[in-house]
């Protein structure tokens, strides 16, 4: 099926959406890089976006969630497979001054941080597609606070 919607005021028959979560937050916590109008409670954009939704339900139209299809099947591991790489390739880090050594060992840690997350975390992890940015801790008191990290 290919997805096409002739003109604006025909009835929609698939709706794909995505539930607000912490990625509206980020974006309300900055309204004019989100293109938001003015800042809202997030509580409320979720409770407005259940009632969406379930009058589009109502009107005859399937309604998808994004978190819903990204998770959809992975109890099927090849899925879930799909799903994690997706995840590991929607995270970007940018290193300041980390040596080629310690930038495949963060790598490493990532590998393994993704391989052990629910499929609902990789979801979030897919949308939020985080940038982060690693430097050398110069007050490291020990390995496990060597690095700063910093997130966009």
């Amino acid at each position: 099926m290919r997805a096409s919607q002739p003109a604006e005021w025909d009835r929609a028959k698939v709706v794909l959406l995505c539930q607000p979560s912490v990625e509206t937050l980020f974006a309300i916590l900055e309204t004019n890089s989100a293109n938001f109008l003015y800042p809202f409670d997030l509580k409320k954009a979720i409770e407005e976006h259940k009632n969406y939704r379930r009058k589009l339900e109502e009107f005859g139209a399937k309604v998808y969630d994004l978190r819903e299809m990204l998770i959809n099947k992975c109890d099927d591991q090849e899925n879930l497979k799909r799903l994690r790489e997706f995840a590991l390739n929607s995270v970007k880090y940018s290193f300041e001054g980390i040596s080629r050594e310690d930038e495949e060992l963060l790598l490493s840690n990532l590998k393994g941080t993704i391989d052990v997350l629910s499929p609902e975390v990789l979801a979030d992890v897919i949308i939020l597609r985080p940038i982060i940015s690693i430097r050398y801790n110069p007050r490291a008191l020990d390995p496990t606070t060597r690095f700063l990290s910093s997130y966009c």
